[in-house]
């Protein structure tokens, strides 16, 4: 109890100074720093280190209209701990905001992209800098990079009318390729599946089936036809598509012929390519789409062709994606 009266003193003085924040700014700030001042000796690994974090940040986002200042917070949150990405894209994003260093934010975070492309929070950053930028093609070419992700980790659960648990869960690996398919066996007497698609990517799910049944007795279920719900997804036309959040899922209800004693093999199967909703939203015309797909080509057919059935479907005067 000793240690707890500690931490909840500080957690207690960071609320005090956030409180004071919204009446009168300056009060706020000096009650921070003083925090901080306090919280001088904690390194990363003691048990105030999120706590001490969460001042530096709270201290460079108060000196917005002073970029240099909050720079300087950046700076001392990274000093502290150099590996916390978070700090390290916060001050990217703050250097590109800045003229006169715009080109060295770029660099950093290109440099972080390249080196953890997985981590959302730095491959998220380094889309809106490309899109902000006008950078479609490598838009473009970053989406279809991310769609790799889509086959690292999917979760399949299944439920007995009363909600899900992890305790009722199956983690899949699916093989790389543009056709999704994996296979779980479930208790016969469940009532709903969900599936959760990787978060953190924009991809589209396209004319999702699933098979339920088991021996030779199965029975063909095309998931867009039948009552669906959606979590952070959105459905159009023959898809499902998600949108880069952090908990996507969907499910549904089994028909009741399904269920019996024993269990039930379920085989899902959809086709899977990235969404290029972001960048599609930026083009005015068939010809803007069109130069963009020839400059993707240049780099990677397979992309420009994903890209092409994506804006021909999308882009007025376009036609119908198949």
């Amino acid at each position: 109890w000793i240690v707890d009266r500690y931490t909840n003193l500080y957690h207690n003085r960071l609320e005090a100074a956030l409180g004071a924040l919204k009446k009168d700014r300056h009060d706020g700030i000096q009650l921070l720093e003083a925090l901080l001042k306090d919280l001088e000796p904690i390194g990363k690994g003691d048990r105030l280190a999120g706590l001490k974090r969460e001042v530096m940040y709270t201290l460079a986002l108060q000196d917005g209209s002073r970029p240099d200042r909050s720079l300087a917070w950046f700076d001392r949150w990274i000093a502290f701990d150099d590996r916390d990405l978070v700090a390290q894209v916060n001050r990217a994003q703050l250097l590109l905001r800045m003229p006169a260093r715009a080109k060295e934010g770029e660099q950093v975070l290109t440099a972080l992209y390249r080196k953890v492309p997985e981590v959302a929070v730095v491959a998220k950053s380094y889309q809106a800098m490309l899109l902000e930028q006008g950078r479609l093609a490598e838009a473009v070419l970053f989406s279809w990079n991310q769609c790799r992700y889509a086959f690292l980790e999917w979760e399949v659960y299944w439920g007995e009318g009363g909600g899900f648990n992890e305790k009722q869960r199956r983690i899949i690996i699916p093989s790389l390729s543009e056709n999704l398919e994996f296979e779980v066996t479930v208790p016969g007497h469940a009532v709903q599946m969900r599936i959760d698609p990787p978060p953190n990517l924009a991809l589209e799910i396209i004319e999702p089936t699933v098979r339920v049944g088991q021996d030779t007795s199965f029975t063909t279920l095309n998931l867009l036809e039948i009552p669906l719900s959606l979590n952070q997804i959105q459905h159009r036309r023959n898809r499902l598509i998600t949108s880069g959040e952090h908990d996507p899922y969907f499910f549904w209800t089994l028909p009741p012929g399904t269920r019996n004693a024993g269990q039930v093999t379920v085989l899902f199967q959809a086709r899977i390519r990235p969404s290029f909703s972001d960048v599609l939203r930026r083009l005015n015309s068939v010809a803007e789409a069109r130069t963009l797909e020839h400059k993707v080509a240049e780099h990677e057919p397979l992309a420009a062709r994903e890209f092409h059935a994506a804006w021909v479907g999308e882009i007025p005067g376009g036609g119908r994606a198949p």
